[in-house]
């Protein structure tokens, strides 16, 4: 589903026994966008580098004025050193068996 111009998701919860997922180089830009995969109880690796994450809510990842660093923990092990908006972390630990996640090109990766 890479390169296909995705704004969304929605519906992908159908397909409840997906375990890779390869959605880079879209236009998903928000929680909004990807709010489905919390859905998705099988998935272990997911790619949504070179998307448009965080465009819309750049401001909601501040905390006292300065951005949060978060390092891959546990359930899942991050790419890159990245910055990440709050509700994308807490969509993404939502998934049981996510091992492999890919977030870079992304404006929430600095």
């Amino acid at each position: 589903m890479s390169m296909n111009l995705l704004v969304s998701l929605q519906g992908i919860v159908f397909l409840q026994n997906l375990t890779n997922l390869d959605v880079s180089h879209n236009s998903l830009s928000s929680t909004r966008d990807i709010a489905e995969l919390e859905l998705l109880p099988n998935l272990t690796v997911l790619d949504m580098s070179s998307n448009r994450l965080d465009e819309e809510v750049a401001t909601e990842c501040m905390e006292g004025g300065r951005r949060r660093k978060v390092h891959g923990r546990g359930r899942f092990a991050m790419h890159a050193a990245a910055y990440i908006e709050q509700d994308v972390i807490a969509l993404l630990v939502k998934l049981p068996l996510l091992a492999v996640l890919a977030l870079r090109g992304n404006p929430l990766c600095k």
